[in-house]
């Protein structure tokens, strides 16, 4: 009995192996193991993307004062120092993730799309939250935030704002 299920556990890993093999060549047969994959067992490997990105996104955030006047533009930090026991216990990582999807599906709206329909999706009201709880002058009323690019082939660039934050009361 036991050399068929040690024959079974080999032909198994074997199925697994080829039908992960056959995934990452993105053939007609890699449809066919994507369509009876209902577990997503099969990894698909994308070391090296068709279109790397060429841009890093940044957070910069500004107060409007209650004599009218404006505070230097801020970046915030978005990460932070792993501790040598991260490997293990990290929950401050879904929060940088939360953080870094938000701003990514922000960026991608075209400016021609943006209304103000944005200030009411998750994305954005997560996004100011996170901002608004930045440390702030004590006279500081209002906030807000812009999503910028810089190029990471070319240093020089003038980053891109993707997209303007409107004045949030504090």
């Amino acid at each position: 009995m036991t050399i068929f299920v040690h024959a079974a556990v080999v032909a198994f890993f074997g199925l697994w192996l080829v039908a992960t093999l056959i995934k990452q060549a993105r053939t007609p047969w890699a449809h066919v193991v994507q369509r009876h994959d209902r577990l997503s067992i099969v990894p698909q490997w994308t070391f090296f993307a068709p279109n790397p990105g060429r841009s890093d996104l940044h957070i910069l955030y500004r107060d409007r004062r209650a004599d009218g006047c404006y505070t230097a533009w801020t970046e915030m930090n978005t990460t932070s120092a792993r501790s040598p026991w991260s490997w293990l216990w990290n929950p401050r990582k879904r929060v940088r993730k939360a953080i870094s999807d938000a701003v990514g599906a922000l960026a991608s709206i075209p400016q021609s799309e943006v209304g103000p329909e944005i200030m009411v999706s998750r994305a954005y009201l997560m996004l100011l939250s996170t901002v608004c709880s930045a440390e702030r002058p004590v006279d500081a009323r209002y906030r807000e935030f812009v999503i910028a690019a810089t190029d990471r082939t070319d240093p020089d660039a003038v980053p891109r704002v993707r997209l303007r934050s409107a004045l949030h009361p504090l």
